[in-house]
C-alpha cells in the first residue's frame, strides 16, 4: 500500500481516537498533578462540580485539529521504515519495534507543542483562552522554546512507546487471525485496545512527569529526572503510576478507535 494510502487512514484513525478518548485523557492529566484527589472518581466528582460536564472536554481543540496530521505522519513513517527494514522479505519482530520506533520519533516533534497547550488548557480552573491564543501569549513570553517545554521526556515517553505499540498490534492481531492489510473488524479493534494499553503501561512513570512539567513549567524547570526525584520525595514512589487506571482504560478505548479507523480508511480509499 503507498505512503499516501497509509497517511490517510491514519489521519482518519487519530481523529477517531481523539473523539472517543478526551474526557478520560483530561482525568489523567488532572490526577497527575500535585494536590489532585487520588481517584478517578474523586477528580471525576470534584471536576463536575467545580465546572461541569464541558470541563471534561477542556483542550480538546488543539489535539483534535492535529490529530490527522500527527497520525498520517506517525503511519506514514512505520510503513516507510517497515519497507526500508524488511524490503521484499517477511518482516520481523525486531524491525516492527524499530519502525515503531522511528515513527514515534518522527511524531514527537509535532506531540510536543500541542500536548503542552493541551495540558495547560486541561489543568485550569475556570474560563480560560483557546489554544491560539495560549500559544500566541507562550510566544511572546518565552519565544518557540516555550512551546517546546517537555521535549526531552516526550522524545523519551514516544519513542520507545511506539516501538511497543506497533510491536503488540502486530502480534495481537497475528494472534487474532487478522494480518496488517485487513482482518475482521473485532479483531483490529482489540489488537488495537491491547496495543495502546501495552504502550502506555510501558512507559507510565515518565508521563507524570512530562504533564507534570507541562502543566507547570515554571514549578517543574529542572528537567525530569528533577521532577520525578521531587515529586517521589514529596508524594512516595505511588505517584509515578497515579492515574494508570484512567490512562489504560482511555488508552484501549483510544487506539481501538485509532486501528479501526485506520482499517476503515484503507477501505473506503484503497486507491491512494
Amino acid at each position: 500500500m503507498s505512503g499516501t494510502q497509509e497517511a490517510f487512514a491514519g489521519a482518519v484513525g487519530g481523529v477517531s481516537g481523539v473523539l472517543f478518548g478526551h474526557p478520560l485523557d483530561t482525568l489523567r492529566v488532572r490526577l497527575q498533578q500535585p494536590g489532585s484527589p487520588h481517584t478517578l472518581q474523586a477528580v471525576l466528582a470534584q471536576t463536575l462540580q467545580r465546572e461541569g460536564f464541558a470541563a471534561l472536554w477542556k483542550g480538546l481543540s488543539s489535539p483534535l485539529c492535529t490529530a490527522g496530521a500527527q497520525n498520517a505522519l506517525c503511519f506514514a513513517s512505520y510503513a516507510a521504515s517497515c519497507s526500508l527494514l524488511a524490503g521484499d522479505e517477511p518482516i520481523t519482530s525486531s524491525q516492527v519495534y524499530f519502525a515503531g520506533c522511528a515513527a514515534g520519533a518522527a511524531t514527537a516533534f509535532l506531540v510536543v507543542p500541542v500536548d503542552l497547550i493541551k495540558t495547560q488548557l486541561q489543568t485550569r480552573v475556570g474560563r480560560s483562552e483557546g489554544p491560539l491564543a495560549l500559544a500566541a501569549s507562550i510566544l511572546s513570553k518565552h519565544g518557540v522554546p516555550g512551546l517546546y517545554r517537555g521535549a526531552s521526556i516526550t522524545f523519551l515517553r514516544d519513542v520507545p512507546s511506539s516501538g511497543v505499540y506497533f510491536l503488540v498490534y502486530h502480534r495481537a492481531l497475528g494472534a487474532l487471525g487478522g494480518n496488517v492489510d485487513g482482518g475482521a473488524a473485532s479483531s483490529t479493534l482489540v489488537a488495537g485496545g491491547v496495543a495502546g494499553v501495552a504502550s502506555w503501561a510501558s512507559i507510565y512513570p515518565l508521563d507524570v512527569c512530562k504533564s507534570r512539567i507541562q502543566a507547570q513549567p515554571e514549578r517543574w524547570n529542572r528537567g525530569w529526572l528533577d521532577c520525578m526525584r521531587r515529586s517521589v520525595a514529596d508524594e512516595g514512589v505511588a505517584v509515578l503510576t497515579r492515574g494508570l487506571g484512567a490512562c489504560l482504560g482511555r488508552a484501549f478505548l483510544v487506539n481501538a478507535a485509532i486501528f479501526s479507523g485506520h482499517a476503515a480508511g484503507l477501505t473506503l480509499f484503497p486507491a491512494l
